[in-house]
């Protein structure tokens, strides 16, 4: 089993969610992020100053979101503390490159609803339950905001109206599989998937205690078809398609 660590500055994929907030972004459109996040949108959220060490992992963010081409994926960026004018972020994103879905310089929308401040600081939020994927303080690694993407992308369905153990992505599945692991209880026990006879038809070692860790599972030597994915005795578990 091969194993994909996404480091970052600061991370926490556990037991967070988001605040919501309603407020004008710089065009004069109102958003609920919620409402947002209901409807089945992942939001990569930046702060910035603006200023020059921001400029990296704001283009970072930007780029990323941008080659995903995903319309359900958004890049918001908000000014730090509501300080700076619409005109200062727009000016500032144009000269470096950034690109944002929407820009904000909202009171509404706070860093410190997700913890330590940043220069930058980035989260990525999504899902029904409004959970938080990716925070992030400072630099921005392109690796880690992917899959927290992917891993928010996963969980984004309006019938996820509840707090899960464990989110597995993408599905249906190739060859590799991966894991966020919302519980950290979760972290020390075995992986097993099963076939639609309830046969055990692949099992994996216990996850180690590593909070920034992403697990990936080989499924490539399965069949094509349809699977039971289980972690421990979670009583959740997950129908996994193998192309």
């Amino acid at each position: 089993m091969a194993w994909a660590f996404a480091l970052t500055s600061t991370m926490n994929t556990f037991a967070q969610t988001a605040t919501d907030f309603t407020a004008n972004d710089c065009a004069g459109t109102s958003h609920n992020l919620f409402a947002e996040l209901n409807a089945g949108k992942v939001v990569v959220l930046t702060w910035v100053m603006p200023c020059a060490s921001c400029v990296g992992p704001a283009q970072t963010a930007s780029n990323t979101v941008r080659n995903l081409n995903n319309p359900q994926v958004v890049f918001y960026m908000a000014d730090d503390y509501a300080n700076s004018s619409c005109a200062t972020l727009g000016s500032w994103a144009q000269s470096n490159s950034i690109q944002p879905t929407a820009t904000f310089s909202s009171a509404q929308i706070r860093m410190t609803d997700y913890g330590s401040t940043g220069m930058p600081k980035t989260v990525v939020l999504g899902g029904a339950a409004h959970r938080v994927f990716l925070n992030t303080n400072n630099s921005l690694n392109a690796t880690a905001l992917s899959s927290a993407i992917n891993a928010a992308l996963g969980s984004s369905s309006a019938q996820d109206l509840v707090e899960r153990p464990f989110y597995a992505y993408p599905n249906p599945a190739k060859n590799t599989l991966n894991l966020v692991m919302i519980d950290p209880a979760l972290q020390q026990e075995k992986i097993t998937m099963t076939n639609i006879s309830g046969q055990i038809v692949k099992t994996w070692a216990k996850i180690p205690s590593v909070s920034t860790a992403i697990p990936t599972l080989d499924i490539s030597e399965l069949p094509s078809g349809l699977y039971i994915l289980n972690v421990g005795k979670s009583a959740q578990t997950i129908s996994i398609a193998r192309d």
